[in-house]
């Protein structure tokens, strides 16, 4: 799915500090003096996600589109250890792959519409949040 076929409009364009994979979560950088809406790559279930990169950013500076909540797009997921299913609440591991969250404590920032128990896999979601996980 390019940025062109995203279900939901037009996403939104942030500065990234770091580079950033496309079909991850991205987070809010706090530690950003620019001034302006600066987003890296999500890291852990804490994030204060702004969505799901829909592009990828080699530098520090780069703009990128990101899928916002209510957008549907593809994310990068893993189902290895716990698989993931229609439904249920994602949240974020290392490099902004997504997982099934588990867990009270954990911020969701997409739902997912596809079932995969891939390692690694892009699957459809739909972008939420974040949201503290209803489900635990």
């Amino acid at each position: 799915m390019s940025v062109s076929e995203l279900i939901c409009g037009k996403p939104a364009a942030f500065e990234v500090s770091d580079a950033v994979t496309a079909n991850r979560f991205v987070q809010l950088d706090t530690t950003s003096s620019s001034g302006k809406v600066v987003v890296k790559p999500a890291t852990g279930v804490t994030d204060i996600f702004m969505g799901v990169a829909l592009e990828a950013a080699t530098a520090s500076g780069q703009r990128i589109a990101v899928a916002r909540p209510g957008c549907i797009c593809y994310l990068n997921c893993s189902g290895n250890s716990t698989a993931v299913t229609s439904g249920c609440g994602l949240t974020a591991t290392t490099g902004g792959v997504g997982i099934k969250t588990t867990t009270a404590s954990d911020n969701i920032g997409a739902i997912a519409i596809e079932a995969s128990s891939a390692a690694t896999t892009d699957i459809l979601v739909e972008v939420v949040g974040p949201y503290m996980n209803p489900d635990s």
